[in-house]
């Protein structure tokens, strides 16, 4: 036996559209944006934060919250335009989906 001490990092297509696509990524989305302490949250940079804090365990760097706020802007305009009643038509469950599908919410360190 031989041991690794640090797993390469990879991500394959069928990783990315199992997160995508798996009812449970998208319920635990759904989820944590419903939440009290993230509802409470009014403010965009603010809400991306605390996604960040919640399931990256760490804070987003300036840059980082930037690219998120961006992502935030175009699903908004994006959503706008698709009028769902249900909970799924909302802007910050594909945000937090967004992060569960980040290479590193994937891997463990």
């Amino acid at each position: 036996m031989q041991t690794q001490p640090d797993r390469g990092e990879s991500i394959v297509a069928p990783q990315t559209l199992f997160t995508m696509n798996s009812p449970f990524v998208i319920d635990q989305s759904v989820f944590v944006t419903e939440l009290k302490d993230f509802q409470s949250i009014t403010d965009d940079r603010r809400r991306i934060s605390w996604l960040s804090e919640r399931l990256l365990q760490r804070t987003h760097a300036g840059a980082e919250v930037g690219r998120v706020l961006l992502f935030a802007n175009r699903q908004r305009r994006m959503t706008a335009k698709i009028k769902r009643p249900d909970r799924l038509g909302s802007l910050w469950p594909l945000v937090a989906q967004s992060l569960m599908m980040s290479n590193e919410f994937l891997y463990v360190d």
